[in-house]
């Protein structure tokens, strides 16, 4: 199986809210893939002292750690390494493992607008044993050897006669002239010690800059905010213009239809600044905003967010604790429901003018209940409207048959630990999404609702059958969770 590799000292656990999302969503973009989070514990499980120098574990600055880290694990064992603070909205280490199988000894991003040979390390993608990268792994622990942190290394003898005029300009290896010594570009160590591996050894040079070396290049009529190579997207946060960085956090935080449209096929997207606002948000504050960032999330995690709607029309997403490993397809743009078989469902596969999706959850929904529930959609909404009820396998043949009978099409769906979550799907004027306590429809009920029904007051609608057939809380062990607006 391959493996996508990132770090975090201190443990998965201790992740921000915002970095559990983005780890989420590699998870959920690479279903057949391991993503396996080192940390300071674990890390000896697949790394040895020889590994890694033999001051490592005095380094207190992380970024130096994981740079380190990093290099040892992908000369290693190969596959794709990426920083914690990256949201995959794409399978990107999918895309990046095809051209390695087609003879790419190295996957990467570059800027030769900002260094001419510069690659960003925080995401790269390489063989087990890739020469380079043991090269270059090699070496940075050659000149990191008895030291516990980078500063002013490139007075190291390994840099005799390597040109580093471009990285010093932008203070990589120590702050530039009249800048604050916090202000000192420190991730870009890493990239210098790849530089002077290449001015030093023609062959790696010339291998890297061959054919079997992919480097994707940034487009300089979009950059810094994009970076592309035909299909493929980025935006890199770039420190060295911090008037750039700043216009680009304004965006992803501000109500931006037109800019989130810009960017929701991009396959991933880094984050940097650990102090960022969205940094210290929680995860129903990040679901729920109708921000750039908030489509981005929900498209990352499995949602399909159309931009071109309003704010006004951006829905307010349920508090979650978690979310489900919703799978996505890189050969389908509007997928709603994954199944058991690798099945996909999409609106125009149901030849429908629009689609009603529901939630069954078996333990909180009889099948009368849910009966009731399909029958009182199929008579509230207009003709031309297709239904789906997604069922957690395995199906009750009982509630299986009351839902045919009433003309829907059962999904079954692989179990989720939530179920109720709320499965957003757009363009809104052909999906409306219902679970199994209430039918949502806010500002749908004009679009899906017959114009003879009377208006859902609060946003409600339930037929009396469906009320009664639900369990009351007094009848409910536990409790059950009374009907309300999803």
């Amino acid at each position: 199986m391959a493996r996508i590799w990132t770090w975090w000292s201190s443990g998965e656990e201790t992740l921000t809210p915002f970095l559990q999302l983005c780890l989420k969503s590699w998870r959920v973009k690479h279903p057949e893939w391991q993503v396996v989070v080192l940390d300071s514990a674990n890390l000896w499980q697949y790394l040895t002292a020889d590994d890694l120098p033999s001051t490592f574990t005095q380094i207190q600055r992380a970024s130096l750690q994981s740079d380190l880290v990093r290099l040892a694990i992908l000369a290693k064992y190969g596959g794709c390494y990426v920083d914690m603070s990256s949201l995959a909205t794409q399978p990107t280490a999918e895309m990046a493992w095809a051209r390695i199988g087609e003879g790419a000894c190295l996957v990467g991003f570059r800027a030769p607008h900002f260094i001419p040979d510069f690659v960003s390390a925080w995401f790269l993608a390489a063989p087990q044993q890739e020469p380079i990268v043991v090269e270059w792994s090699k070496m940075f622990n050659h000149v990191m050897e008895g030291r516990v942190d980078d500063r002013d290394i490139h007075h190291h003898s390994f840099f005799e006669g390597v040109d580093l005029s471009d990285y010093l300009r932008y203070g990589a290896l120590a702050p530039k002239p009249g800048q604050a010594a916090s202000l000192w570009v420190e991730y870009l160590v890493v990239n210098v010690v790849l530089k002077a591996v290449l001015d030093k050894d023609p062959s790696l040079k010339q291998r890297f800059w061959s054919s079997s070396c992919l480097v994707l290049e940034s487009d300089p009529n979009l950059s810094p905010t994009l970076w592309s190579e035909s299909q493929v997207h980025l935006i890199p946060e770039d420190v060295a213009f911090p008037e750039n960085e700043k216009l680009k956090m304004q965006n992803l935080l501000k109500q931006d239809p037109d800019f989130a449209t810009r960017l929701m096929d991009l396959p991933m997207v880094k984050f940097f600044n650990s102090g960022s606002p969205y940094a210290h948000l929680s995860s129903e504050e990040l679901l729920a905003s109708p921000s750039v960032l908030g489509c981005l999330i929900r498209k990352a995690l499995g949602y399909l967010v159309d931009a071109s709607q309003s704010p006004a029309q951006w829905p307010q997403l349920p508090a979650l604790k978690d979310l489900p490993n919703w799978p996505t397809s890189s050969t389908s743009s509007s997928p709603f429901a994954w199944t058991s078989q690798g099945r996909w469902t999409r609106p125009e596969d149901l030849a429908a003018e629009r689609v009603a999706v529901a939630t069954v959850v078996t333990d909180r929904c009889s099948a009368v209940a849910a009966r009731s529930l399909a029958r009182s959609l199929t008579k509230a909404t207009r003709q031309g409207t297709a239904y789906v009820a997604l069922v957690p396998e395995p199906v009750e043949p009982e509630l299986c048959h009351m839902l045919e009978v009433e003309g829907w099409q059962v999904i079954p769906v692989q179990p989720l630990e939530f179920m109720s979550l709320h499965l957003w799907i757009l363009p809104w004027d052909r999906v409306l999404y219902i679970d199994a306590n209430a039918i949502a429809v806010g500002d749908l009920q004009q679009l899906l609702y017959s114009p003879e029904m009377e208006p859902p007051k609060d946003g409600v609608a339930m037929s009396p059958e469906y009320c009664a057939a639900m369990p009351s809380e007094e009848s409910t062990a536990g409790g059950t969770p009374k009907a309300g607006v999803a």
